[in-house]
This record gives C-alpha cells, sequence and structure tokens, in this order.
C-alpha cells in the first residue's frame, strides 16, 4: 500500500464498462474507471452508475450504496425506501408457473390468487419495473460479482463527481446513451 491516493487529474483518461445486473429490466452497473498514464494495464473504479435501460437513476456513491441495501433487504423495506417500494401483486399460481409475464388476473377466483411480493421502481416515463426476490438476489451475486477484485481506494477518499453535462458526454463516447 505505497500508493498514494489523488483526486482525479482533469486529463485523466477514463474508461466505463457495465455489468448487466437484469436482464429483464435492463439493469446496469456501470464502472468509471480511471487509467493510469504511467501504465495503462492498471485502473482504478472512481464511480458507478446504476442504469435502467437508458435512465439514470444515480451516480452518487452513496445513493447507489442504499440502493443496493434496499435490493438486499427485498421486502424488509418500509414508506422511507428512497428508490424502491415494497409492493404486493396478486397471480394466479397455476399460470405463475407455466409463464411469469402477462398473466390475467382479472378472470380468476379469489381462491386462486396468490399474493407475491415485489420491489417496485418507476421510471422517468412512468413505466413501473417490478423486481421478485430471486432478481433481486442475482442481481446482489452479479453487482458482488462485478466488483472483486478492485479496490475502492480512490473511489472513497476522492469520489468522482461528473457534472450531467461531463457525465453525459462519458456516457455518450462511450456508447451507453
Amino acid at each position: 500500500m505505497d500508493e498514494i491516493i489523488y483526486p482525479v487529474d482533469k486529463k485523466a483518461k477514463l474508461n466505463v464498462t457495465h455489468v448487466t445486473l437484469n436482464t429483464r429490466t435492463k439493469m446496469k452497473l456501470l464502472r468509471v474507471f480511471e487509467v493510469d498514464p504511467l501504465n495503462t494495464k492498471k485502473r482504478y473504479i472512481r464511480n458507478f452508475i446504476i442504469m435502467f435501460d437508458n435512465e439514470i437513476v444515480s451516480d452518487v456513491l452513496a445513493d447507489i450504496n442504499q440502493l443496493r441495501e434496499e435490493i438486499m433487504s427485498f421486502d424488509q423495506g418500509d414508506k422511507l425506501n428512497h428508490f424502491f417500494q415494497v409492493g404486493q401483486i396478486n397471480e394466479n399460481n397455476k399460470k405463475l408457473k407455466k409463464s411469469s409475464a402477462n398473466i390475467d388476473t382479472e378472470n380468476i377466483s379469489e381462491n386462486d390468487k396468490k399474493v407475491i411480493k415485489t420491489l417496485t421502481y418507476q421510471l422517468q416515463s412512468g413505466e413501473i419495473i417490478r423486481l421478485s426476490k430471486s432478481e433481486c438476489r442475482g442481481i446482489i451475486r452479479s453487482w458482488n460479482m462485478a466488483l472483486e477484485g478492485f479496490t475502492f481506494s480512490r473511489l472513497s477518499e476522492h469520489p468522482l463527481e461528473l457534472s450531467l453535462y461531463s457525465l453525459s458526454d462519458l456516457l455518450h463516447e462511450n456508447g451507453y446513451i
């Protein structure tokens, strides 16, 4: 640990890679790296961005940590959740085994309905994203694998704060918007 931690240089090369956390909802974890100018094989995580499809949910480390905790605690959340709400939907248990999408719950009896807890997130477009408990577990597992082997010292000491303009430029340069 002989490394000195410096804030990001304005001329530093930034690189963005993504990990798909959920294919159905197009949830992605974008990792913003600073490439060491003296050794291009060295990269340092400088920021994270969470996106659903092309919509940025957050690029602030504290918010992203809260979002992760809300996903991890799934059904223990409450009305004070910032990103997700814990919801309940009724589904026909028999049809749920055959197909999890577009189940018609209006034409079935109350005895055939099952209450299922979900996490819901509303996009700016008004579309509602629902995550099941198993999807939340898969998201957290993918998230953990995406961060294995990286040090967070530069990120925690000097988080990269991008303006909306520079953030959109960075994402555009890397093909995410």
